[in-house]
């Protein structure tokens, strides 16, 4: 299992295990700031954060993210992680 914990925005923390037993496949997808990454789902939800979230200068969400994707039976489970 894969265990991801985080600091929640307001306080708390959130925390989600990712079955790598029953996962398929995992591969690697292009970088949000790759023009064949354009229509993927996680490259607009980074430019909608970025939109939105400017507290930290300089910060650009869709230049630091190494996205990929572990591939199941019933579906994706999305993941990045900054340089």
């Amino acid at each position: 299992m894969l265990l991801l914990s985080w600091i929640a925005p307001g306080g708390g923390r959130g925390v989600v295990t990712l079955d790598l037993v029953n996962c398929t496949e995992v591969r690697s997808v292009p970088s949000p700031n790759r023009a064949e990454a354009s229509d993927d789902i996680g490259t607009l939800a980074a430019r909608m954060m970025d939109g939105e979230d400017r507290r930290a200068e300089g910060s650009n969400l869709v230049e630091m993210l190494c996205p990929i994707q572990l591939l199941y039976t019933d579906g994706v489970e999305r993941l990045a992680a900054s340089l």
